[in-house]
């Protein structure tokens, strides 16, 4: 979906609300990413403002309930990956990496405190209603992703295989990752992360004849083109972007597949291409999803974050132990 800049910069203004609170009525909580609609009791809650997006009330032969509406599978097969509840979550990894990082973590007893840019950069998030290591639940969704997308053409978008070599990136920078506003939505995902929506900005250019993996983004996001010529772009559902250059912009929407291939030289000639990014993400969620099962290993090298958190020697996993 090619736009002029000004258009894109309406479409993104259109797409988000105007802030976590806005149309919430006064003593009513507000679905967040992970929770149910059965976790809600009354009808008032259950039509507020903010709720109606995703809960229905029905009505029953005794009492009503709030129900999830039932939102058409059309744009991806993994849209239950959003519930984090009911993601197979491990922790086996992060505590043989970080020992003492999971114990820091519950130390943090509000999702404030738990989301600020520190805590952020040591590796804790706040996930089904607690601060542990984000990077447990961002694995965990992207296993059910890709299970979920087995039998749906990982390999393919709108039907067709992406010509050229699949690579990670020659160059990838990260310009900016901060704790503001709201995040992009889209059919079926949850538009408030309470205290997890960040920013993330960034930079990816491949030589020519090399592409980026067939992918999804869980929240939606841009691209603006900065260098380069004769780029396509593949979004499942759309018609091709073709011919696209330097100053060109394009959506991404969440939750859909999407590739690209470049055939024109980029205008410094190292690079056939180089983007920029943005996006506002979830921390709870990882920035992109590698589909195709060829570029797994490119899943790392792009949109990639680490803990700074030093444990101390020998790590003693029963006590917080941790110093910068």
């Amino acid at each position: 979906m090619k736009l002029s800049f000004n258009a894109l910069l309406v479409t993104l203004l259109l797409s988000v609300r105007a802030g976590p609170s806005a149309g919430t009525s006064e003593g009513l909580s507000r679905l967040v990413v992970g929770e149910d609609c059965s976790d809600i009791k009354t009808k008032k809650e259950c039509k507020s403002p903010t709720n109606k997006k995703v809960c229905v009330w029905k009505k029953g032969k005794k009492k009503g309930k709030c129900k999830n509406v039932k939102v058409p599978n059309k744009d991806s097969p993994a849209l239950h990956c959003y519930n984090l509840k009911k993601l197979d979550v491990s922790y086996e990894k992060i505590d043989k990496d970080y020992p003492c990082l999971r114990n820091y973590c519950k130390t943090l007893k509000t999702a404030g405190e738990c989301g600020s840019d520190d805590n952020y950069e040591k590796g804790c998030g706040w996930c089904n209603g607690s601060c542990s290591p984000y990077v447990s639940y961002q694995e965990a969704y992207i296993k059910c992703v890709r299970e979920a997308y087995k039998n749906y053409d990982p390999d393919r978008v709108n039907g067709k295989k992406i010509a050229q070599e699949l690579s990670a990136p020659d160059y990838s920078e990260t310009l900016f990752n901060g704790n503001v506003g709201p995040p992009l939505t889209g059919p079926g995902v949850p538009d408030d992360v309470s205290d997890n929506h960040r920013w993330f900005l960034s930079l990816a250019a491949r030589p020519k004849g090399k592409r980026v993996p067939i992918h999804m983004h869980p929240f939606g996001g841009f691209t603006c083109i900065i260098e380069g010529s004769g780029i396509s772009f593949f979004i499942e559902g759309e018609d091709d972007s073709t011919g696209l250059k330097k100053g060109d912009c394009y959506v991404m929407p969440p939750s859909r597949k999407m590739s690209g291939i470049t055939e024109g030289e980029g205008t410094e000639g190292e690079y056939a291409y180089m983007d920029r990014d943005s996006f506002r993400t979830n921390i709870c969620y990882p920035t992109w999803v590698v589909l195709e099962p060829k570029g797994y290993f490119v899943q790392d090298k792009e949109f990639n974050t680490s803990s700074n958190i030093v444990c101390c020697e020998p790590p003693d996993s029963s006590s917080v132990c941790q110093s910068e």
